[in-house]
């Protein structure tokens, strides 16, 4: 995450709750790629209340392919769901990818059909 500070907290949000129902352990790694905002406060509070959320925090802006493979450098789960900081990825198709994944496929990918915003 790059100057997410609005998106920190209610991506949290979802995927704690996601998790939470399916109830299986879980941890949520978040990465922030020195933001310069208040990004870092936001990640270092949730941490301080809820013992799986967990963060890297990158000194220099490194991009989203180096930062996502930092954050996947530090996991420790067997699977690893991945989904960009903008919550434009709805945290609410983990149980499907999962679903997918107990099926004995090794690997899981998905793609965004529509878009908000300007890109």
């Amino acid at each position: 995450m790059h100057n997410e500070e609005g998106s920190v907290q209610p991506l949290y949000e979802s995927i704690r709750d996601t998790m939470e129902d399916l109830h299986q352990p879980y941890e949520i790694l978040f990465v922030n790629d020195a933001s310069t905002d208040h990004t870092l406060s936001m990640m270092k509070r949730i941490q301080s209340c809820d013992p799986q959320f967990h963060f890297v925090d990158l000194e220099s802006n490194v991009g989203e392919n180096w930062a996502l493979l930092a954050g996947i450098s530090k996991t420790r789960g067997e699977i690893i769901v991945t989904i960009d900081g903008d919550c434009q990825n709805d945290p609410a198709y983990i149980p499907a990818l999962l679903d997918e994944l107990s099926k004995g496929y090794r690997v899981v990918s998905s793609w965004r059909k529509a878009r908000t915003g300007s890109f």
